[in-house]
């Protein structure tokens, strides 16, 4: 139902622009194109974070047997590394621009990858300190890429459309990281991905 509702909701909103010119999301802000490569590279990670961080406290608890606390403070370590990264994004974002959203990504990718080193060095005997590092590293790399973007976003639309667009963006990032939970439980739970496991 969700692509029927979201086509009746623009054509609401058009309607509501030509009627009395103050719809909830201005379409016409799609027309601007660093709004909306914006917007795509903000739903395409957090498509990926929400995916990642569902599939993660999945298998802590499911295959090394973590409890829900002790996954949900594992992954604590990604909100951490945001936190004492925002200072630095905030400096660097105006002396390096666009050129930080790369940075992050790369940053992110890395500690991702890193991450996953961990758990296949560590095995069983893995412990959520043996992660807090990777993940804070890449919380530090998701709110580098992440704060200039919206920044930069934000910057190409009117600023009597500021508080739409910044709504916009939000409302994207929190669908974006449902659709990545929604993908990546499907791939996850796939029962060819189970029996092939199993035989594994």
């Amino acid at each position: 139902a969700a692509p029927v509702a979201l086509y009746a909701f623009i054509r609401q909103q058009k309607h509501t622009m030509h009627t009395d010119g103050s719809p909830l999301l201005p379409i016409k802000l799609f027309k601007s194109r660093g709004f909306s490569s914006g917007l795509v590279v903000q739903l395409a990670s957090s498509i990926g974070n929400g995916g990642y961080a569902f599939i993660l406290g999945l298998y802590l608890q499911l295959a090394l047997h973590f409890t829900a606390l002790q996954a949900g403070l594992t992954l604590l370590a990604i909100a951490v590394g945001s936190m004492v990264a925002t200072p630095v994004a905030m400096t660097l974002a105006k002396r390096f621009g666009k050129s930080l959203i790369f940075a992050g990504g790369v940053i992110q990718a890395t500690a991702f990858v890193w991450t996953m080193q961990a758990i296949g060095s560590h095995g069983m005997t893995l412990s959520g300190w043996d992660l807090a590092l990777p993940l804070a590293a890449a919380g530090a790399g998701m709110l580098i890429m992440t704060m200039p973007l919206m920044d930069m976003a934000l910057a190409t639309v009117k600023p009597t459309e500021a508080g739409a667009a910044s709504g916009t963006f939000s409302t994207f990032s929190q669908i974006g990281f449902a659709l990545g939970v929604a993908l990546a439980g499907v791939v996850y739970f796939n029962p060819c991905h189970s029996n092939r496991s199993t035989a594994g």
